[in-house]
């Protein structure tokens, strides 16, 4: 290890080793039951393994009480776990026993998140890692680095623990696999928050801490959570980094929210999974991809170069055959894909041009590796589209190629890459650039061909293609002549509602896709308006739902973006909300309830007023000023 770059703490959850195959305490629940079940021998033998009749076992057997089986007939699997440690598996032998059934040999396994946590603590950004794990990934992470940390995986050897550490550590606040004492009962959890030596412990590591990052936890446990809010009113300007799984605010557990509220500098980094935050957060750093990873044979070549003898002449010729035998895999070793791994590395860094160069004279060689090219093209482009503006050009290039002469399998992906592509190149061109309109034009032409090379079943790509689709149809209309748009139309609206029926199919792309139909419903009824500006009782019902749909999703957008986002989306997504009920009010026929759809633009425009200022954005406070004087005139 060398130099001394940060003094960071994190705090790990069982959310950082589900890629490890490690189970949720709800799976670890499930097996539970069917334990119980099988050792009060309360379970036909064909039902030994299904975790519903066994837990409906154990409740008509008054060993469970009912509350923990849902409507559902399915088992409370995460409320259930406590219960079952408090109640039923009470003794540390009995506990060690189902964690390391339901564990197994995947504790001496690694993901991709505890490979990048090594390499941060072996780069000396991470001292000390807490973890609520039984797992040894976080230990097996940093010692593929050559590094052996300190361990605590008991209340008995936490003095062992440094709050400015000469070597990284590793403290297990609930006890490891190999832990005389593992603590998963409510009691228990609730004594390790109440011992003085973890009290000590905890608070002297945060103090001294640069920042806790805190990554796949829920935060549950009373213990340890009242600890962390005590710590952030004790140190109000304590720096917290909260990288959850849930993909809002709200959806987080009230000790988490709590502490997120506490004092300064608390920062809630939603919707992400352990192995891809590590990955970015590495590649952020410059950092890369473990260098065990990176090149294996070095790494061995390192550690051959670490093995001593005890002077013994057969142990020390050993030793010096295994040392040679390294060392002519180092000399000899074929780098047939070296500019390939080489590339990779840069972009593991953020080095999307260096990855460019490496891969430019084999692109041609395979279609992973194209691919790989056409993706480092992209991703220079969005690192700032200005500078690397012909960048796009050339990354849609390849992937037209690959749309065209991939296997048929894959054609439908690599249409999503090239459609993506081209979005990026539309967004570039001014909305009066004749090339705007052919642009997505070419588009749609994408989406046509992608469709008729469609599995039958596929439902994920046929809503990702109607979610293209209405985004096109809706950029086409917005920015052609008046005159040429003809008559308004449902069709973007009717694509999005099509796509929004398999939400799960969209993944991230679902508040874009919401947020678009809202737009395409202002859009309509703004149109529909201008084409009839008396509109019949029928036809203005029609228009103030479709509002109301719309008003509705943006209010769940700016709920989201509030707790979620920076001030600047916010910022965004009330104007949206704003323009929604100016609509809404031309709705509204002449008495006393026509103001109201006014009010609630003003209020939104006030916020938009606020977001900019917390942003100290000078232009968004002067344009969102003048409309909201604006709306304010409406209504006098």
């Amino acid at each position: 290890m060398t130099g001394r770059r940060g003094r960071a703490i994190f705090l790990l959850g069982a959310g950082c080793s589900v890629s490890a195959k490690i189970p949720l305490a709800a799976n670890v629940s499930q097996r539970c039951v069917c334990v119980l079940a099988r050792r009060y021998n309360l379970t036909p033998v064909d039902a030994h393994d299904d975790p519903n009749a066994a837990l409906q076992a154990l409740v008509n057997a008054e060993m469970v009480p009912e509350r923990f089986v849902l409507p559902s007939r399915r088992g409370d699997w995460s409320g259930l776990y406590t219960y079952l440690f408090a109640e039923h598996l009470k003794s540390p032998n009995q506990q060690r026993e189902i964690i390391s059934r339901v564990i197994g040999d995947r504790e001496f396994e690694i993901n991709w998140a505890h490979a990048c946590l090594g390499t941060l603590v072996q780069r000396r950004y991470v001292h000390t890692v807490l973890t609520t794990n039984f797992d040894q990934l976080a230990l097996q992470g940093i010692i593929r680095t050559g590094i052996t940390p300190v361990v605590s995986d008991g209340l008995e050897s936490l003095t062992r623990i440094s709050p400015s550490p000469a070597r990284p550590q590793v403290v297990h606040l609930h006890g490891s696999m190999h832990t005389y004492d593992l603590r998963n009962s409510p009691a228990a959890l609730t004594e390790t928050g109440d011992d003085r030596n973890f009290q000590t412990m905890m608070m002297g590591l945060l103090k001294q801490a640069t920042v806790l990052v805190v990554v796949g936890y829920a935060g549950g446990e009373e213990g340890v959570m009242n600890l962390l809010q005590y710590a952030a009113q004790t140190i109000p300007r304590m720096v917290v980094y909260w990288v959850a799984y849930e993909k809002s605010y709200c959806d987080l557990s009230p000790g988490a929210r709590t502490l997120l509220e506490t004092g300064e500098n608390k920062f809630f980094i939603p919707d992400q999974d352990a192995d891809g935050f590590f990955q970015a957060l590495t590649r952020e750093l410059g950092e890369g991809q473990p260098g065990w990873v990176a090149d294996p044979i070095l790494a061995l070549a390192e550690q051959a170069e670490r093995l001593r003898g005890n002077g013994d002449l057969e142990i020390a010729d050993l030793i010096g055959e295994y040392q040679k035998r390294v060392s002519h895999a180092v000399d000899t070793r074929q780098n047939v894909d070296g500019s390939l791994v080489a590339a990779r590395q840069q972009r593991a860094k953020g080095n999307f041009k260096a990855a460019i160069d490496l891969l430019l004279p084999i692109k041609d060689s395979e279609t992973t590796t194209r691919m790989l090219y056409a993706q480092s093209l992209q991703d220079a482009f969005d690192e700032n589209p200005d500078e690397n503006a012909g960048l796009i050009d050339q990354a849609i290039t390849e992937f037209e190629h690959l749309h065209r002469f991939a296997p048929p399998q894959q054609r439908v992906r690599h249409a999503e890459s090239l459609i993506e592509a081209l979005f990026d190149r539309v967004d570039t061109l001014a909305d009066s650039d004749p090339k705007f309109v052919a642009g997505v034009d070419e588009i749609l032409k994408v989406i046509a061909s992608a469709r008729k090379r469609l599995v039958r079943n596929d439902r994920t790509a046929k809503a990702l293609l109607l979610f293209y689709e209405a985004r096109a149809l809706q950029e086409k209309r917005s920015f052609t002549d008046e005159p040429d748009r003809g008559p308004p139309t449902r069709e973007a609206i009717e694509k999005y509602q099509q796509a929004l029926k398999i939400p799960e199919a969209l993944g991230d792309k679902v508040a874009e896709a919401r947020d678009g139909l809202a737009q395409a419903l202002v859009t309509y009824t703004d149109e529909m308006l201008t084409a009839n500006p008396v509109p019949s009782d029928g036809l203005r019902r029609r228009m103030r739902h479709d509002i109301g749909e719309a008003v509705q999703i943006h209010r769940d957008l700016v709920e989201h973006a509030w707790h979620n986002q920076p001030n600047s989306d916010l910022a965004g997504m009330l104007e949206n909300l704003a323009s929604d009920f100016e609509i809404l009010a031309k709705l509204k026929k002449k008495g006393p309830f026509k103001e109201t759809p006014l009010l609630e633009a003003v209020r939104a425009m006030e916020r938009v007023v606020a977001a900019y200022q917390a942003e100290r954005d000078s232009d968004g406070i002067s344009e969102a000023q003048a409309r909201l004087e604006d709306l304010r005139q409406k209504m006098r």
